[in-house]
């Protein structure tokens, strides 16, 4: 399964505005610093959140689809498995009757043999 996953910039985030600037110009080089160092520390844990839930919504997604193909799998190898177990049933039981067929065929051949032999033999007194 193709990932869906892209990840989140927040490039909106970084702009400044004009007041922001103005008081950039105000403010000493060491204030500025802290402040862009902070604004960074911030702009860097959001991405990192952001992009860290939709990678765990990414895996969640893929797993679920992984799960669903497995089942589908599992299901058709089931119904494969069951239509073969019952074709082996139909094909014993066919044989089983033809077998009892057979044996009852071969009484009923020597009771034959029987009587004809019967025949060819006078009864004793």
């Amino acid at each position: 399964m193709k990932s869906r996953l892209f990840y989140t910039e927040l490039w909106g985030l970084t702009g400044r505005g004009p007041i922001v600037w103005l008081a950039d110009q105000l403010r000493t080089r060491a204030s500025v610093r802290r402040a862009v160092e902070q604004d960074v520390g911030s702009y860097l844990e959001r991405i990192v959140k952001a992009n860290a839930s939709r990678i765990q919504g990414d895996l969640r997604e893929r797993l679920r689809e992984s799960r669903w193909r497995m089942q589908a799998e599992i299901k058709a190898l089931l119904k494969n498995i069951s239509t073969s177990a019952e074709r082996a049933l139909g094909r014993a039981r066919e044989r089983w009757a033809a077998g009892a067929e057979a044996v009852q065929t071969e009484i009923s051949g020597i009771q034959r043999l029987l009587q004809e032999t019967e025949a060819l033999v006078p009864p004793q007194k």
